[in-house]
């Protein structure tokens, strides 16, 4: 008996659990909500809303690369250990690819996002006009007298009546309470079909009694022909007007179908007094958008390394910078060799941020950046406008080193000639000094020269500590 009873627990636990999920997932349906004007126009607008977010879903993950880029391209370009270069050389190959990747999938998705957003938000108010017009009705009333030509002044008035204020309250947010599901209301799957609401006037009826009508009381009740006004309460045989709505409702379901339009040929609107038509198409264009969000690329983790490991470019750039390999070998049959080189100067998803991104942040810029003073550090490198300010400045810098070099050069060529190059066109028989040249004992020799060593502080003259600038021997002809 114990067994039973904890059998019986455990499938009523199964029963539970199972009816939960079926109830989740027809929450997940926006069509389980639009079960009147007002729900439709509940739905319509949170999945207006949850499209709005899409538009800047990128925003986060462009700004973290952006940042990430910058000091990338700021390390590369300012490092002096030209192990830290390669490194970041590598990641800003990704970090460049990603950017232009992500920028350009939210530049392609904001057109059909902005399209649908207006689309559902124009049925939604439509939808919730509807829901109000619904409950649009004729006021029942008593004449107050049974000739309507002797009723007081007003009484004989057709008067109308809306829905209450709590009714209004009822239709704006009575489902606020699904709202958590509404990001699922945008999934492909989700989107099979749809229900919209329309209203007609109650239509002329010459052939039988319908409300609203004007009648008489009849045994304290107002109406006519078995059509009665319940909600009148009056007496004697006055006169009266039956209330009764003036609109009645069309319920259209719109299915998306095979051909995933809708029902709407072409995906174009035939008749523009159609409002149909004007769901269908909103219908398409939430798929079209629903479906670029779906595959639309909005993130890439900056500081797990197997982000960039998975990227072919960013191994070729391994192989290259630190196995001198080419690209077909870094990603084929050399993918193993590169893998462990990844991790060798990368380390793991767990280590690459004090590997690479601390590191590279303490390398300093330039004393000057394009001609301001400077002392930060690539930490505070947050734009790709300071970045190229850092790569330019490595450029002035590389090119200030080059002129240096050069004029050092061209110095010691000038002052360490090859024997007898300052002599070596003297006119036979000239004797006169000059030129770096000098005469003893009757020859002609390069002048040597002799300078004093000082280092600023100490006069090394008196320890005859002294240089010597000698050419090779000069001939005199």
């Amino acid at each position: 008996m114990q067994d039973q009873r904890r059998l019986s627990r455990q499938i009523g636990v199964i029963i539970f659990l199972a009816a939960a999920q079926i109830s989740q997932a027809d929450d997940n349906k926006p069509v389980t909500h639009m079960n009147d004007p007002c729900g439709s126009a509940f739905v319509l607008s949170e999945i207006s809303k949850e499209l709005t977010t899409k538009i800047n879903a990128a925003d986060t993950a462009l700004t973290t690369i952006r940042d990430k880029l910058a000091k990338s391209a700021a390390a590369m370009a300012a490092g002096k250990d030209l192990k830290l270069s390669k490194m970041a050389g590598s990641v800003l190959i990704v970090l460049a690819k990603k950017y232009e990747e992500i920028l350009t999938n939210q530049q392609a998705l904001q057109g059909p996002l902005v399209t649908a957003i207006r689309a559902t938000a124009n049925i939604s108010g439509y939808q919730y006009a509807i829901g109000v017009l619904e409950g649009l009705k004729v006021k029942g009333q008593t004449m107050g007298d049974a000739d309507p030509n002797s009723a007081t002044a007003g009484n004989s008035n057709i008067n109308f009546m809306t829905k209450t204020d709590a009714e209004l309250k009822t239709c704006r947010g009575g489902l606020n309470d699904k709202a958590a599901s509404r990001s699922s209301w945008i999934n492909l799957a989700n989107l099979e079909k749809l229900k919209i609401y329309e209203l007609q006037t109650i239509g002329e009826n010459k052939a039988s009694v319908r409300l609203p009508l004007v009648g008489k009381v009849n045994t304290a009740v107002c109406g006519k022909g078995g059509q009665t006004d319940t909600t009148l309460e009056t007496t004697g045989d006055h006169s009266c007007i039956a209330g009764g709505r003036v609109f009645q409702r069309k319920d259209k379901e719109i299915n998306k179908g095979g051909e995933e339009d809708y029902g709407l040929s072409g995906n174009e609107i035939k008749d523009p007094m159609d409002f149909e038509q004007y769901a269908k198409l909103t219908a398409i264009q939430l798929l079209k958008a629903s479906r670029l969000v779906a595959n639309a690329k909005t993130a890439f983790d900056v500081d797990r390394i197997s982000s960039y490991a998975a990227d072919d470019d960013f191994k070729a750039a391994v192989g290259a910078a630190f196995g001198n390999l080419d690209r077909e070998a870094a990603i084929g049959d050399k993918a193993s060799v590169v893998n462990t080189l990844i991790e060798k100067h990368y380390g793991t998803d767990t280590t690459f941020k004090s590997k690479y991104w601390d590191e590279i942040e303490k390398i300093s810029l330039p004393s000057k950046l394009v001609g301001e003073k400077s002392t930060d550090k690539v930490q505070k490198v947050s734009t790709l406008s300071t970045a190229a300010k850092v790569m330019l400045q490595g450029i002035i810098d590389s090119e200030k080193r080059r002129h240096t070099t050069k004029t050092v050069g061209e110095d010691k060529s000038e002052s360490e000639s090859k024997p007898g190059e300052k002599c070596k066109d003297k006119p036979q028989g000239e004797r006169k000094e000059e030129n770096g040249c000098e005469l003893k004992e009757g020859k002609c020799h390069d002048k040597v020269t002799t300078t004093t060593e000082t280092d600023g502080k100490t006069n090394t003259t008196g320890r005859n500590s002294f240089f010597i600038k000698k050419a090779p021997l000069c001939l005199r002809f």
